[in-house]
């Protein structure tokens, strides 16, 4: 990372400790703004650590207000029933909630979009239900007091004293979840909102992504909850409801979901706002919707998102980060023996064989390509080989050892990257983001480290960032780093995917319809890409239809047609098939066409009756034994 981004965080730091301590020092003298103020610090870690879970990783919760309730609670009861000094206490309530936080991780991840939002919901209403109905353990409605405030060295905190306490939380909270946003563990969490998928077959695992985001929004509202106590003077169930998680919600949309400033612009607005409807309480619910629907129509990424936008359009020069020398590396690369064995692989769905028993095997460094018609069962085999489906029976050797039925994250780890029939890019990253997902099973840096952002993450940062501008400058991509990938045209799109992959050091590269939707001279920029990795010992099995491409690249090539394999052997072997050429075109039209010539399309393709002809290139354009079917 450059020795800008560090200045930065450290201006932004220095920015939020001298704005709060000027506040607080205004209003010290009056203690209704001196509370007013602490509340705001705390909603703003509490919205902070919602952020991470909610704006970054795309996790609906609607019952936090339930972890902050914890950690009021672990506080009162400790200090009025214990004993306990209250600064003691704050970090027993924040390890409560995360591991409450990983607990409730647990059945909510079995859900997602709304019918997660049910599941916070109810535990929210468990909490609250749990505060009113058991007095012996929470003092019923009437709560647990005197909470004290906290003590050092024998003097007790001022409220003015607490703040300033606060306040130094509140600007480790946003310096935290900054680092944590811009490192590599925010990147597989922003993958993970984007595309769960894709972000497996990158290498991250997804159900640990959430559970860390879980984890630590709960963590952030254990410690929120916990200085509440004090800072309230009392703690029973009223404050802690559903309207309370609402409000945290819309601080974080309304700030900017998924931005590091947008939970400070969120937590003051709202904060200010809720205590200037304090006297309309029928009514806060319908405000908070209204603002809600205002600010989804009118700035949809927040307010932060949206100043963000502005600052993009401004004619201010972008550095671009240096690149290390443009390159290929391939971990165990090299050529001779077999990578991949298949043996008998057969995948059923409700009694429908999508792949039945097919066999080959892949020899290292070699192109292997997989062709045949619609519903053939392609796409279904390379599912099975990158860990997406698993196989009912045979088996999946990769390099000599048992791989069949390991899920996606794990063959990325095994060395098997992919790209996607559909593209699968995280479409609001950007072109150079993307890569830098690619690059998440590269880095070695941890998530403590990353909340820290020590010297080694910024090491780090550096190195990957330039193997990233390597990449893309390999594919002439370097051009367009900054830009968001979703604003790429579809041919670069379909390139930076195949970037992505190639970014984690595959041992098996797989390609399913990388040219799809590419004109010709996209198709021949890929096919020189490809031609470069195999140069540098990759291995390849693609899927394709467009048979001048899968001609020139191609060593071997199976040819697959209800699940099953029908021919196998170099392209001029499986040209001359006739298993394959009844296959694609009938016997009876296969025998006529022998004599016709078939017009090219601009991309190679060619009409028949019932079917696309994607044509080798050759000289007998109306040689069936030349053409494969487009569709599959």
């Amino acid at each position: 990372m450059r020795r800008a981004d560090r200045y930065a965080d450290l201006a932004g730091l220095a920015g939020v400790l001298v704005v709060g301590g000027t506040a607080v020092w205004w209003f010290a003298a009056s203690p209704y703004f001196s509370r007013i103020l602490a509340i705001i610090g705390l909603y703003l870690i509490m919205a902070a650590g919602l952020n991470l879970l909610t704006g970054v990783t795309g996790q609906l919760s609607l019952g936090h207000a339930g972890f902050f309730a914890i950690g009021a609670y672990t506080t009162a009861l400790l200090t009025v029933r214990q004993g306990w000094p209250v600064l003691a206490t704050v970090p027993v309530a924040a390890v409560l909630c995360g591991l409450v936080g990983l607990a409730l991780a647990a059945p909510a991840l079995r859900v997602r979009g709304p019918y997660l939002a049910m599941v916070t919901i109810a535990f929210g209403l468990i909490v609250h239900g749990i505060a009113v109905e058991f007095p012996d353990l929470s003092g019923g409605p009437a709560g647990l007091f005197p909470i004290p405030l906290p003590r050092i060295g024998g003097r007790e905190f001022t409220l003015v004293e607490l703040n300033w306490l606060i306040l130094v939380l509140v600007a480790l909270a946003v310096y935290s979840t900054s680092s944590l946003i811009r490192s590599r563990w925010g990147r597989a969490l922003r993958a993970v909102h984007g595309n769960e998928l894709a972000a497996a077959s990158l290498g991250i695992h997804v159900v640990r992504s959430k559970r860390l985001a879980f984890a630590l929004s709960a963590i952030f509202a254990g410690v929120a909850g916990a200085l509440f106590a004090p800072v309230n003077g009392f703690v029973n169930p009223d404050p802690f409801t559903l309207e309370l998680s609402i409000l945290f919600l819309i601080m974080v949309i309304l700030g900017g979901s998924g931005t590091i400033w947008g939970p400070v612009i969120g937590a003051i607005a709202l904060t200010l706002l809720d205590r200037a409807l304090s006297g309309l309480a029928d009514y806060r619910l319908l405000v908070y919707g209204a603002i809600l629907l205002g600010a989804l129509a009118l700035m949809p990424e927040g307010v932060a998102g949206a100043l963000r936008r502005l600052a993009a359009r401004l004619p201010v020069a972008r550095d671009l980060p240096p690149a290390a020398r443009p390159t290929m590396d391939v971990d165990g690369a090299g050529r001779g023996g077999v990578l991949l064995r298949v043996r008998d692989l057969t995948k059923d769905f409700a009694g429908l064989k999508a792949v039945d028993a097919v066999s080959f095997d892949l020899e290292r460094g070699a192109v292997h390509a997989v062709v045949g018609p619609n519903g053939a069962g392609k796409t279904t085999l390379l599912n099975c080989v990158s860990g997406v489906e698993r196989p009912t029976s045979g088996t999946i050797e990769l390099d000599g050892r048992t791989v069949g039925g390991l899920p996606v994250h794990s063959m990325a780890e095994a060395g098997v990257a992919r790209t996607f029939q559909n593209l699968a890019l995280f479409a609001d990253l950007s072109v150079l983001e993307n890569v830098l997902v690619g690059l998440h099973l590269r880095a070695r840096t941890t998530v403590a480290q990353a909340l820290v952002r020590t010297p080694a993450v910024y090491r780090e940062e550096t190195r990957l960032r330039a193997e990233a501008m390597g990449l893309l400058e390999f594919v002439g991509l370097a051009g367009v780093a900054l830009a968001r990938a979703g604003d790429l045209p579809q041919g670069h799109q379909r390139l930076l995917e195949v970037v992505r992959a190639l970014a984690t050091r595959p041992r098996l590269l797989l390609l399913d319809e990388p040219a799809a939707g590419l004109n010709a001279t996209e198709v021949e920029g890929l096919g020189d890409l490809v031609e470069r990795a195999r140069a540098a010992g990759l291995t390849v099995l693609v899927i394709e239809h467009h048979m001048d491409l899968v001609m020139r690249l191609s060593d071997r090539v199976t040819v697959l047609d209800y699940g099953r394999r029908i021919a196998d052997g170099t392209p001029a072997q499986v040209q001359a098939d006739p298993a394959v050429i009844e296959a694609y075109l009938g016997a009876p039209e296969a025998e006529a066409s022998r004599s016709r010539a078939v017009p090219r399309t601009e991309n190679g393709c060619a009409n028949r009756p019932g079917s696309r002809i994607v044509r080798a290139a050759g000289d007998r354009r109306g040689d069936p034994a030349e053409a494969i079917d487009a569709h599959g």
